[in-house]
Parts: structure tokens; C-alpha cells; sequence
């Protein structure tokens, strides 16, 4: 009896040690932009779960559930709108480079795969890297941002379609689209 009481407490004390490296979070991103006629929104919610490698090293994944809509408006001008809704699987890594005061600074590189869907034409698949951001509000809550307009990707799809972007453009180096706020809650 004794050896198994030990053997309970040993597993015990393994599980916990090993839920510590476990976390949960999300992320919620939106853009609004209206110009020469054109009115734009969109909304990304992002729910991701990870494990800590070590304190500097994350690997995890997240779902991406996007919505947006592009209207044509302006004096004379029929109303013409669509709709896009998407999903996007993407596992990531994110590397901490290093600290500024509480602030943590790091890359997320990952990969996104966006099946095709009703309002999706085909199938994509893209390679990324950005910059991210964290702050530590307790030893198990973090606010994290994802730089998203400082970051480049791969792209290509089922129909032949290749290219590489970058998230800065010309016409506006940061908008709100271009940033995803989210938490992290580690175990």
C-alpha cells in the first residue's frame, strides 16, 4: 500500500510540474477603413493553446475565425458588398529575444493553412515571421500584441498563385489591422 500511495504522489507531482509549461490565450484583431469610395471592416478571433519548451521558446496553435466586408458607397454609386468569412489553422513558434525593462520583445514564425471554403476560392498555405510583443501583468497573465505591419510572408495556393508580402505598405505604415491584441494565461 505504501508503494502505491508513493506512486500516486510521484505521478501526482509530475502532472502538476508538467501543466506549468502548458498555456491557453487568444487574440482578437480588426481593421476599419474607408476611402476613394471604398468602406472596408474586418475581425479576426484567434484561440490558441501552446507549451512552453523552455522560458524563452513557445510552440503552439491557434484557429483563426475571420469576417470581413468590402462596400462600394458614395453619391450616385450602386451598393455593392461582400462578405468573406474564413478559417485559418496555423501552428507557430515564438522565440523571446529579449527583455526592455518588464517588456518582453520576440519573433512568431509559423505557418497558416486556410482551407478551402464557401467564400474562399482555394486552398492556401503561407509561411510567416513577425515581430511580438509582452507585457507580464502577473507571474501567469501576459498582454501580448503581434506586429503584424513589420512582418513578411510566403503565400501560395492550389491555383498556382505565389508571392511574398511584407505588412508595411506605402499609404500607411500602421493601422489597426495590421495589430492583434490577445492574452496569455499560462498554467
Amino acid at each position: 500500500m505504501k508503494k502505491v500511495i508513493v506512486i500516486l504522489i510521484l505521478v501526482f507531482a509530475g502532472a502538476v510540474s508538467a501543466s506549468a509549461q502548458w498555456y491557453a490565450g487568444g487574440a482578437i484583431a480588426g481593421t476599419y477603413e474607408k476611402s476613394n469610395g471604398t468602406e472596408a471592416w474586418g475581425v479576426n478571433l484567434s484561440p490558441e493553446v501552446g507549451y512552453f519548451l523552455t522560458d524563452d521558446m513557445i510552440v503552439g496553435g491557434r484557429i483563426t475565425y475571420g469576417r470581413s466586408n468590402t462596400a462600394i458607397v458614395g453619391p450616385g454609386v450602386n451598393f455593392s458588398s461582400a462578405t468573406t468569412n474564413a478559417l485559418t489553422i496555423n501552428p507557430f513558434a515564438i522565440w523571446r529575444l529579449t527583455n526592455f525593462g518588464p517588456i518582453l520583445f520576440g519573433v512568431e514564425t509559423g505557418l497558416q493553412f486556410i482551407p478551402e471554403q464557401k467564400s474562399v476560392d482555394s486552398t492556401t498555405f503561407a509561411a510567416y515571421a513577425v515581430p511580438v510583443m509582452g507585457y507580464p501583468l502577473t507571474d501567469r497573465f501576459l498582454l501580448r500584441s503581434s506586429l503584424d505591419f513589420a512582418g513578411v510572408m510566403l503565400v501560395a495556393d492550389c491555383d498556382g498563385y505565389y508571392g511574398i508580402g511584407a505588412g508595411a505598405n506605402t499609404n500607411r505604415v500602421l493601422s489597426l489591422g495590421n495589430l492583434s491584441f490577445g492574452f496569455v494565461y499560462r498554467f
